[in-house]
């Protein structure tokens, strides 16, 4: 599963989350959009009772949906509870809380697959498995004039080579001088959009997850 996983959680899902009560959603469209784009031999399975409809009940009488997707011959298949406005258990649901927890399920086993899972642990950044290419180093006792959560300047206002190398180089220092998880998600969310349009993102994404995961253990 390791090609469909690598694939997958690098990829920063953060504008397409939606947050209700509390909770934050990824939206399902974006999310199968996405895993087809990546994986067009996807596929995905409600899975149906005994009479054929799209819904189980456990002992109690609460209600849940399950939902298998398949993409890249790997499965993983969730099984989600029918809830309401409330985020509560359903008995007796109606065929909107079914339709609802039906699109939640697949985007929770599309996550299995990689695609926002750091959403479901609670994270704001996408997770590395490995460390950055070149490591970056603890944080210095003092940070850049710069502000870390300061946007690096647009991708478009120098020569493209020598900008993407400025741009690494910025975001590399700034990573560096985050003194706490905090910062660190301050910088991401200021700069989201060139480190989108770099072309070397995995790699700086690789360097916010490794920075993150120190900062954690000091």
């Amino acid at each position: 599963m390791s090609t469909v996983w690598n694939k997958l959680s690098v990829i920063d899902v953060s504008e397409h989350v939606e947050k209700k009560n509390g909770m934050s959603y990824l939206s399902w469209a974006y999310a199968w959009q996405t895993l087809k784009d990546n994986f067009p031999d996807a596929t995905f399975e409600k899975h149906c009772n005994d009479m054929g409809y799209p819904c189980f009940y456990d002992p109690a009488g609460f209600a849940f949906v399950k939902v298998t997707v398949s993409a890249g011959g790997h499965s993983q298949t969730e099984t989600f509870p029918v809830l309401d406005f409330k985020n509560k258990g359903v008995q007796g649901p109606d065929s909107f809380q079914v339709n609802t927890a039906l699109q939640r399920a697949l985007t929770k086993a599309i996550g299995y697959l990689g695609l926002g899972f750091y959403i479901y642990a609670g994270e704001d950044l996408p997770t590395s498995s490995t460390p950055p290419a070149d490591p970056v180093a603890s944080p210095p006792p003092t940070r850049p004039a710069q502000s870390p959560a300061q946007p690096a300047p647009k991708m478009a206002d120098a020569g493209a080579t020598n900008q993407e190398d400025d741009f690494l180089n910025y975001i590399t220092a700034a990573i560096k001088s985050c003194g706490s998880v905090d910062d660190l998600r301050d910088l991401y969310s200021a700069n989201t959009q060139n480190i989108k349009e770099s072309a070397s993102s995995e790699v700086i994404l690789k360097r916010f997850a490794w920075m993150r995961d120190h900062l954690r253990k000091r």
